[in-house]
This record gives C-alpha cells, sequence and structure tokens, in this order.
C-alpha cells in the first residue's frame, strides 16, 4: 500500500514565507503559501489515483476549518477527507518526519513518500520515480538546489526510519548530506532524484513566475492563478478570489 504525504505549515501561522518579504507583504505571502499547499495537494491526489494510493496531509501549525474572526480564508480541497488532516507530532522536524513514518507503516502502507509545499509545480516524472525507486530500494531522495531535499520515500523494508532524521541542521544547507551519511550507517545506499528547486527566496518566486509564464495554461495551477491576480504574470483574463484560486486546484486534481 502506498502513501503520500504533504508536510506544511498553515496559512493562519505566524511566520510565513517570511524570506519572500522583500517582494511579497504580507498577506500576499499566506494566500501565495495557501496556493502551493493546494497544488502540491493536487500532485499527490494524482499519484495517488495512479498507484491506488491515499493521501495525508501533516500540519506543523493548526488549520481551522473555520477561519478565525477578522482573518482571510484559506479553506482545503474538499476531497481531502478530515481524517487525512492532522497535526505534526514531535518537537524537532526530524521526530515529525520520523513520526510520520511510523505512523504510516503501522497503518499497513508499506512505501510511503513525503513532500513539502515549496514546490507546487514538481513534475509529475520526479514522483514516478520516487514510486519506482521504492520498488528496488528502502529509501529515496529528492535533492533540492539549496541543499536539502524536496522529496524522501522510505518503505516498510527500512526498519526504524527515525534514524534517518537524527542530528539534521534542519532549515540548513547541511541536510541532504548527513541524511545520505545516516543511510550509509544503516546500510542503506539510496536513490537519488534529479536535482529540483523549491521556492524559499525572491529569486525562486521569480523563477516560478518565469516558469508559469511558459506554460500555455498557467491557470490550472491554483498557484499560476493566484500569481496572476497579483499581477505578476501576464494574463489577459484575471481571476481574484480565493474561491476561484480553490477550483483551479480542484479542477487539476480531477
Amino acid at each position: 500500500m502506498r502513501l503520500f504525504v504533504l508536510f506544511a505549515r498553515s496559512p493562519y501561522g505566524e511566520g510565513i514565507k517570511t524570506r519572500l518579504a522583500p517582494c511579497c507583504d504580507g498577506p500576499a505571502r499566506r494566500r501565495l503559501h495557501h496556493a502551493f499547499v493546494l497544488d502540491s495537494l493536487a500532485n499527490l491526489r494524482g499519484a495517488a489515483r495512479r498507484h491506488a494510493g491515499q493521501v495525508w496531509f501533516r500540519v506543523a501549525s493548526p488549520w481551522p476549518t473555520r477561519a478565525p474572526a477578522g482573518s482571510d480564508v484559506f479553506p482545503l480541497p474538499p476531497w481531502l477527507k478530515e481524517r487525512a488532516l492532522a497535526a505534526q507530532v514531535g518537537e524537532s522536524f526530524g521526530e515529525r518526519l520520523g513520526y510520520v513514518f511510523q505512523e504510516a507503516f503501522a497503518a499497513g502502507y508499506t512505501r510511503v513518500v513525503v513532500v513539502g509545499s515549496d514546490t507546487p509545480l514538481l513534475p509529475g516524472y520526479l514522483i514516478e520515480m520516487a514510486v519506482a525507486g521504492l520498488e528496488r530500494v528502502p529509501v529515496v531522495l529528492g535533492p533540492a538546489e539549496d541543499g536539502g531535499y524536496y522529496l524522501i520515500g522510505v518503505s516498510a523494508a527500512m526498519g526504524r526510519p527515525e534514524r534517518l532524521f537524527e542530528g539534521i541542521a534542519w532549515g540548513t544547507a547541511q541536510v541532504l548530506a548527513p541524511t545520505q551519511a545516516r543511510c550509509a550507517e544503516a546500510g542503506v545506499a539510496p536513490a537519488v532524484l534529479p536535482v529540483y528547486f523549491d521556492i524559499d527566496r525572491c529569486a525562486d518566486l521569480a523563477r516560478l513566475e518565469r516558469d508559469l509564464t511558459g506554460l500555455a495554461n498557467p491557470r490550472r495551477y491554483a498557484t499560476g492563478r493566484l500569481l496572476q491576480a497579483l499581477g505578476r504574470l501576464a494574463t489577459t483574463a484575471v481571476a481574484s478570489t480565493t474561491g476561484l484560486v480553490v477550483r483551479a486546484a480542484e479542477q487539476r486534481a480531477e
């Protein structure tokens, strides 16, 4: 049984996408994070459909079903059932990652792929490569350009997956290499996917905007529709409501 998990924060929390502050104000960063989450969930839903799997969403900060008074509304797609949405468990990021793999294996899943929300346009072929890789080896890593990774897949054959995440300096450029070292200590040679970029800084966002502008229909992505609404992409028809952003992600996931 395959499981695809999104790890992300809630746009209702504090400090959302702060490294984008030079090019996006606070409300825009929250809306952008929301769109990233919607596109990431749509990516995983597509993979789950192709492989008869399931999708979980694990959040680091509360994502209420009703927005707090005076807040913008950041709805989740209706196909994401309530039981699939839960809080991350653990103190450090490594503990939370380790826990979700343990939880998934205890629930009967044998191959688990986890991604974050900073790669909303993650090509489907990279997820497919991860799925195929887990048929051959216990661990698959998708290295990010900044020294971290955008994807990690682990099979139940790994045993004690939490060992992979011990002693890692999360949020730095020293994430991928120590994880590979943990694999070596466990006697595992991970499959390594092609390098991809995530969106942390303004230069990354500009790159994403260029990629979207080059697409025939950037509006099929929640992120593309939102960036058009913010005036950051050339377009002849702009949709500006959150509801339309949500529907864009839903249509892409169908």
